[in-house]
């Protein structure tokens, strides 16, 4: 059962792309995952791995182009997937800024 002090997941998911697209950030949720529907399994969203934000730095008035993605968890014990994990790294390793974040004060250590 969840502590009434402490925000769901989706809570956390909301309150951060609510600040980021208040900073003016183009950001919006990346629903991903897979399902079996009669005799197929159907996979959404893209990639293994993809984060729950996908976004670009910069805004209207000082783009950036850099992609932003954030992998949301409701707290540090909360398991981030090894697909997660290596989608994370390759966009980092091609200039990107990939993390994941527990809260807005996240996305704000990280300078945004």
């Amino acid at each position: 059962m969840k502590s009434p002090l402490q925000p769901t997941e989706a809570e956390i998911l909301k309150q951060c792309l609510d600040y980021l697209k208040a900073k003016k950030y183009m950001v919006w949720r990346q629903n991903s995952g897979a399902m079996k529907i009669n005799d197929r399994f159907i996979r959404f969203g893209g990639i293994a791995g993809m984060p729950d934000i996908v976004g670009l730095l910069g805004t209207p008035t000082s783009p950036v182009g850099t992609i932003l993605c954030v992998e949301v968890k409701r707290d540090t014990k909360s398991p981030v997937s090894e697909a997660q994990r290596a989608f994370l790294s390759e966009i980092e390793a091609r200039g990107g800024l990939a993390f994941v974040a527990t809260s807005v004060e996240d996305l704000i250590a990280r300078g945004l």
